[in-house]
């Protein structure tokens, strides 16, 4: 399947992660790692995981790598 960057999807688009190509174990506490589903809410970098929105920043979407579902 192909895979995309998180900065990639559009609004109302759904990814299942693929690859977090940084540690950091915040993202890991927010529940963003490997097989995590990730909704992103607006073209502004606006997600939902877990039943929570988060803001994230472009260094980081740009560094999650997820398929669409």
């Amino acid at each position: 399947m192909k895979t995309y960057k998180l900065t990639e999807l559009k609004a109302g688009e759904k990814g299942r992660i693929v690859k977090v190509n940084i540690v950091n174990q915040r993202l890991q506490e927010l529940g963003i790692f490997e097989g995590t589903i990730i909704s992103v809410m607006t073209n502004n970098l606006i997600c939902m995981v877990c039943n929570t929105r988060v803001c994230l920043g472009k260094l980081v979407t740009d560094n999650i790598i997820v398929e669409k579902i």
